[in-house]
């Protein structure tokens, strides 16, 4: 058998088994080869867990893109609902913000075990500071109330007031009005009143002025007034319809001059003989046999935290309301800080009902029909939530101002 010779080694594998032979002979090299593969362990474990965050951080991100991108679409849809345009990307970006704010408390609240839900309505870009304008200021203290009797009525006892009324079915109410960016609530509570008390004497429904109330008046128009001052010029100079002399929004009603008083388009059309104020023991008597009533509202605390501004359904009870802490427009546009509830708004009893254990009012507004329950909302009976029972107004003897109307 032929003699098998090794082949030279090369240079390259010569040296590399040269190094290989040193390291196992040498037991000072150990410690390096432990370390070298401690070094790649490390690295490798640091790439791992880099992965490992990465995809944890990954459904993150995808989560919150879907719902910005939703809260944008839901606000461009609300835009296109209510007819919303903004001058400026930052005029767009601002009521955006105000938006994403409304869309959180609605979430948050109605997550709660409340008696009411919000929803976004045609106010939800806009704060709450320059939403409500204050629209009822204290009556004249100096004039004692005229207080209306329920028990006797020209010598005979009243009828009695039923469970249930809803003056709405019965054609006493006229459709929901929207008084804008004008603190005149108090003139559509009143021409709510002589609406009814109309229909009552004559059997016609007819829709009142507001704008006569407001420009011809004298008594606050835009900014706030409150009802016995309103009836008792009603029932001194009488009020024109609607279609004679039509609502003209305007934010700043004592300089404006589109709404000054136009006595050639002020025909007297309805008066009332007298008014009375109504105590809250009499109120559901009166409500349920004479007919709608004005009265007044703090919609600061009703409920909390500007919960008013997006009301959609269900009943505030009292445990709705508390004293929040916010600044609000007031007279001639300068602002101040609420430290207590008082009442700030007028508004139209049409009616009261019971569901459930709880007995409640109907209530119209004239916030525009994309306000609460088509513009109507709804109060528990009994407690003076919201101050609602304290400062009710009727209207009595409402009749046609001249003959021949």
């Amino acid at each position: 058998m032929d003699e098998v010779k090794d082949e030279p080694m090369s240079p390259t594998v010569e040296r590399a088994n040269k190094v290989l032979m040193e390291r196992h002979s040498s037991s000072s090299g150990l410690p390096r080869m432990l370390l070298g593969l401690v070094v790649v362990l490390a690295a490798l474990l640091a790439a791992s867990l880099g992965v490992f965050a990465y995809q944890l951080s990954r459904p993150q991100a995808q989560q919150a893109c879907p719902a910005q991108s939703n809260l944008t679409s839901t606000f461009r849809a609300w835009m296109a609902q209510h007819g919303q345009a903004y001058a400026t990307p930052a005029e767009e970006a601002a009521a955006f913000a105000q938006f994403e704010r409304t869309h959180a408390r609605i979430t948050a609240h109605n997550q709660q075990n409340s008696t009411i839900t919000l929803g976004h309505n045609a106010y939800s870009a806009t704060p709450f500071s320059q939403f409500f304008h204050r629209g009822i200021v204290p009556r004249n203290s100096t004039t004692a109330p005229r207080y209306y009797n329920s028990s006797l009525a020209g010598g005979r006892r009243l009828q009695t007031a039923p469970a249930s009324k809803d003056w709405r079915t019965e054609g006493y109410v006229t459709p929901i009005k929207n008084q804008g960016q004008c603190g005149s609530c108090w003139s559509f509570a009143t021409t709510g009143a002589l609406e009814g008390g109309y229909k009552a004497a004559t059997g016609h429904l007819v829709s009142f002025s507001e704008q006569n109330l407001v420009s011809c008046a004298n008594i606050g128009g835009c900014a706030g007034s409150n009802l016995d001052e309103s009836f008792s010029w009603v029932a001194s100079n009488g009020d024109a319809t609607e279609s004679e002399y039509p609502y003209a929004e305007s934010i700043d009603g004592q300089n404006d001059p589109t709404l000054a008083c136009t006595r050639s388009r002020e025909v007297p059309f309805v008066t009332t003989q007298t008014y009375y104020n109504v105590r809250s023991t009499d109120l559901m008597h009166v409500v349920g046999t004479q007919g709608p009533v004005a009265a007044t509202i703090s919609v600061s605390c009703c409920p909390t935290n500007n919960g008013f501004q997006s009301y959609r359904s269900g009943i505030i009870t009292s445990s709705n309301y508390n004293t929040p802490e916010y600044t609000y427009e007031g007279w001639g546009g300068w602002r101040r800080q609420l430290q207590s509830c008082e009442p700030d708004h007028a508004i139209l009893i049409v009616g009261y009902g019971t569901s459930g254990s709880t007995d409640y009012w109907i209530v119209k507004n004239s916030w525009g029909t994309t306000w609460g329950d088509a513009g109507y909302f709804y109060v528990e009976r009994g407690s003076n939530t919201c101050l609602l029972e304290q400062g009710a107004v009727m209207a009595s003897g409402v009749e046609a101002y001249t003959s021949g109307r």
